[in-house]
């Protein structure tokens, strides 16, 4: 607005041509100044202050995420695909992360979880909904999210601060012999915009 106003002004008024001018050039020699501000303040607004990350590839995530749960001080919330409890192999590494939550809620933590579901009982659903049978069993709170929606994401958030975020789903294939790639770091930033998605998820789950 302040240069549209100087250009009318010399437009209709030649005498204060040279001042004006000279006010032009001052406003535009500010701009570079204020197209600066305000990338820095986008930039800082949407920068996540992250730290200690690391990058969890194929067999990584299995001791790493099992101690990460051991190691949880006040809360645990997973949102997982596909978590499988083998009954017939009670040692094997998804059992092992499974009854890590376990033993985190009989140590007093929050711990809540939610499993995905579809709309016929393929083998995902039949797996989820006997884990998250389980999981009840033992007291910890867990959730199956609406048939409407896949809900594909394989996250943990860990004392509201630690994220662990990829695609290893908690099943024999997905720990042993896939291709895998995760980061864990901590962030209570981010921590709490995913804590803001599990709530939403959270809204339209439903009990097993």
């Amino acid at each position: 607005m302040m240069l549209l106003q100087v250009m009318k002004r010399i437009m209709n008024n030649n005498v204060y041509t040279n001042s004006y001018i000279k006010s032009l050039r001052f406003y535009i020699s500010l701009l570079p100044v204020l197209i600066a501000i305000i990338l820095f303040f986008c930039s800082s607004s949407m920068a996540l202050n992250v730290t200690n990350l690391e990058i969890l590839l194929d067999r990584d995530y299995f001791p790493e995420v099992k101690k990460r749960i051991t190691d949880a001080n006040s809360s645990i919330r997973m949102i997982m695909f596909e978590a499988s409890y083998y009954k017939k192999h009670k040692n094997s590494p998804s059992n092992q992360l499974i009854d890590a939550l376990i033993d985190a809620k009989k140590r007093g933590l929050k711990v809540e979880i939610i499993l995905d579901v579809r709309q016929k009982n393929d083998r995902n659903t039949e797996r989820n909904i006997d884990t998250a049978k389980r999981l009840k069993t033992a007291g910890v709170d867990v959730l199956i999210d609406t048939e409407k929606t896949t809900t594909h994401s394989k996250l943990l958030i860990i004392d509201e601060k630690m994220v662990i975020i990829g695609s290893t789903n908690w099943t024999y294939n997905a720990l042993t012999s896939n291709h895998e790639s995760n980061v864990v770091f901590d962030s209570k930033e981010a921590a709490l915009e995913l804590l803001e998605f599990f709530e939403k998820i959270k809204k339209t789950a439903k009990n097993i």
